[in-house]
C-alpha cells in the first residue's frame, strides 16, 4: 500500500507531502516505509507529530531520510493542562522527551498550540516553555471543529477571545524573539488590524488550490477537516480527483458577501469549514468574519502596500535558477515549487522563459533583464525579477563566486 501510494504521487508530479496523523509514530514500520519511498523517489516530505516515543535511532533515521521539518504539537504549558486536553497521561512528559532527542539532528523544528476555550489563558506560559525548549517558531491555531462534531460550543473561541489571541500572538513575537503565526486562514476583516499583524498576513486557504488530503485508504479531499471525498487514488488517476475540487478554485463556495469583497483576493475568504461546522453551511460567512471592518481594512492594506512600494530592494548583479527548483506542467502554465514550499502557479509564458535557463550557468541580472523585456513585454520587470528571488526561484551569486 505504501509503494502503491508513493507510486500514484510520484506520477502525479506532487513535489512535497506531509505526513500526519493521528501519530505517525504510533505506527513506526508504516513511517519508515514511507521515509524509505519518499527518498527513493525524490520527494519531499515533513512530519506532524507529538514526538510521543521517538527514540534517538528514529531521530536519526528522519534526519538520514531527508525529513525537511517536523511540527511538533505541545497543548499545555505543564503536565497537568497538556495531558488533560490529550486525555493521556504521561503525553506531556514523552513529547519533551522527543523534543530534546530530536533537536540533536539538524531537522529544523517547529512547535504549534492548539487553541481551544480549555487552554486560551495558557498561551504566554506556553509561549516561555516553547522557548525555554529552544524553539525559534512557535504557531498558535485556533482549534478547527472536526466534521463529526455534534457539539463544539463548548470548545470555541467566543469573538472576544479571538481578538485577544491574535494580540497574545502579536506580543509574543515583539517581546520573545519567537516567530509566531497561526496554521489556520483567518479572515481578514475579522483580524481587522492589518498594520499590527502584518507578519501574520498571505495565509489563505489552499485547499483544492494547492494541497489536498489523502486518508489511509486512499479518499481524497480538499482540506483534512473536510467530510466529503472526492476520489479514491487507488481506484483512479489524481488527476481525476483532483479535477472535480474545482469548486475550492474559483470562489464558487463563498457567501456573496465575500465574493464582492474588494479584499476577497488577500483574504480568501476565511475556513470554509468553519462557516459549515459553526455557521450553518459551507457557503455562509466565516463565524470571525467582520464585513463591517472591511473598509478600515482595506485601508489598512493600502497603507502596507505604499510602504512596500517604498520600500526599494536592492538587486544582485549576479544569479541562478535554484539547484533546488521542481517544476511542474499545467495547462495553464505550471508550478514553482522550493524547498517544502509552491512558489506560485505561472503563465505559460513564464513557464518557457524559465525552462530555457539553464540551472548550471551565473547569469547578470542585466542580461535577465533585458530577456525578459524581449520575452515577457508585458510584466513588470523589476516586480517579476523581485518575486522570482523572494520566492527563491532565482538565487543571488556573490561576485566573489563568478
Amino acid at each position: 500500500m505504501v509503494d502503491q501510494t508513493l507510486d500514484k504521487l510520484a506520477e502525479a508530479k506532487i513535489f512535497h507531502l506531509v505526513i500526519t496523523g493521528g501519530e505517525p509514530l504510533a505506527n513506526k514500520p508504516v513511517l519508515f516505509s514511507f521515509l524509505k519511498g519518499v527518498e527513493a523517489r525524490k520527494l519531499t516530505c515533513g512530519i506532524n507529530s507529538t514526538l510521543s516515543g521517538l527514540t534517538k535511532s528514529d531521530a536519526e533515521y528522519f534526519q538520514e531520510s531527508g525529513v525537511m521539518n517536523v511540527l511538533i504539537s505541545i497543548l499545555g504549558s505543564d503536565e497537568k493542562k497538556h495531558d488533560a486536553i490529550t486525555q493521556s497521561r504521561g503525553s506531556f512528559s514523552r513529547t519533551i522527551d522527543g523534543i530534546k532527542i530530536l533537536k540533536n539532528t539538524n531537522i529544523p523544528i517547529s512547535a504549534n498550540m492548539v487553541v481551544s476555550a480549555l487552554n486560551i489563558d495558557d498561551i504566554i506560559p506556553t509561549s516561555i516553555l516553547v522557548k525555554s525548549l529552544g524553539f525559534k517558531k512557535f504557531f498558535i491555531t485556533r482549534a478547527a471543529c472536526p466534521s463529526n462534531c455534534i457539539d463544539f460550543n463548548e470548545l470555541r473561541l467566543t469573538r472576544e477571545q479571538f481578538t485577544g489571541y491574535l494580540k497574545e500572538l502579536h506580543a509574543i513575537q515583539e517581546r520573545m524573539g519567537l516567530r509566531t503565526g497561526f496554521l489556520e486562514c483567518y479572515p481578514l476583516c475579522g483580524m481587522k488590524e492589518l498594520l499590527r499583524y502584518s507578519s501574520f498576513l498571505g495565509r489563505k486557504c489552499l485547499a483544492g488550490i494547492t494541497s489536498m488530503t489523502i486518508g489511509p485508504t486512499g479518499e481524497a479531499r480538499p482540506c483534512s477537516h473536510l467530510d466529503k471525498v472526492y476520489g479514491n487514488i487507488f481506484k483512479e488517476n489524481i488527476r481525476e480527483v483532483w479535477s472535480r475540487m474545482t469548486e475550492w478554485r474559483h470562489q464558487s463556495l463563498l457567501p456573496d458577501i465575500c465574493k464582492s469583497c474588494r479584499i476577497v483576493n488577500y483574504c480568501g475568504g476565511g475556513c470554509r469549514m468553519e462557516a459549515k461546522t459553526l455557521g450553518g453551511g459551507i457557503n455562509e460567512i466565516d463565524p470571525f468574519a467582520e464585513p463591517a471592518n472591511v473598509e478600515y481594512a482595506t485601508e489598512q492594506l493600502a497603507i502596507l502596500h505604499r510602504r512596500k512600494l517604498a520600500k526599494k530592494d536592492e538587486l544582485p548583479k549576479f544569479c541562478r535558477i535554484n539547484p533546488s527548483l521542481r517544476v511542474r506542467n499545467e495547462s495553464f502554465g505550471g508550478v514553482f515549487f522550493v524547498g517544502d514550499k509552491s512558489s506560485g502557479l505561472v503563465e505559460s509564458p513564464v513557464m518557457d522563459f524559465v525552462g530555457r535557463l539553464d540551472k548550471r550557468q551565473i547569469y547578470e541580472v542585466d542580461f535577465l533583464t533585458a530577456e525578459i523585456n524581449r520575452s515577457l513585454s508585458s510584466v513588470n520587470i523589476t516586480k517579476f525579477l523581485n518575486r522570482m528571488f523572494k520566492e527563491k526561484i532565482f538565487v543571488a551569486i556573490s561576485g566573489d563566486h563568478v
